[in-house]
């Protein structure tokens, strides 16, 4: 009996090393996507023009797109962001590789969704993968940032796609303990028979 039970112990180490290294592999994904830019331009919204940059979505488990806008390290998350960008209008729309305006794509109103900097912008939904065009265009400039130095970049979001990674985290965990648990279990009746011998 004690060699089935050391058996099944080795068996549930083994799962659970497996999930270990699965969660560090899916860590180390994770933690890729959500510091890749999809884009990442140079822009001065604080007169009218027009800026665009390609971009290509390449993360299979991306819930959604976000656009910020990354302004210098002395405007700090406690800025204003309405006061900073005070008067601006903005139009929002994302082309295919043929030049064409996307469905639910098409030139929209810019209307910014958090304080500090980072200031987000929008949010895009996802993409297949293939090459897209980011068009803004700025009617009236948001004259508080002028002679500031900003940068617009589309980062993905994961959302509840992090799932994956707690759902290993949790198998590693309940694996190596059962494994532990019946490895001593066994253990203990090896010295029992050795102490009745």
């Amino acid at each position: 009996m004690k060699d089935t039970i050391l058996a099944i112990a080795g068996l549930v180490i083994v799962i659970g090393i497996f999930c270990l290294v699965a969660s560090c592999f899916l860590f180390v994904q994770f933690r890729q996507w959500t510091k890749t830019r999809l884009l990442d331009i140079e822009v001065d919204i604080s007169q009218p023009g027009e800026f665009s940059g390609q971009f290509v979505p390449k993360c299979p488990i991306a819930a959604y797109y976000t656009l910020l806008l990354e302004l210098p390290p002395s405007f700090t998350e406690d800025s204003d962001t309405q006061a900073l960008l005070d008067g601006l209008e903005a139009r929002l729309s994302v082309l295919d590789s043929h030049g064409s305006e996307l469905r639910g794509f098409k030139e929209r109103d810019i209307k910014y969704k958090t304080r500090g900097n980072p200031i987000m912008l929008e949010q895009l939904y996802r993409l297949p993968e293939e090459s897209y065009t980011l068009r803004f265009t700025i009617a009236q400039g948001a004259k508080a940032l002028s002679g500031t130095k900003q940068r617009l970049f589309l980062e993905y979001r994961l959302g509840f796609q992090t799932i994956e990674l707690h759902i290993s985290l949790l198998a590693t965990v309940v694996a190596l303990t059962i494994g532990a648990g019946l490895t001593f279990y066994g253990l203990t009746l090896t010295k029992k028979k050795q102490a009745e011998i």
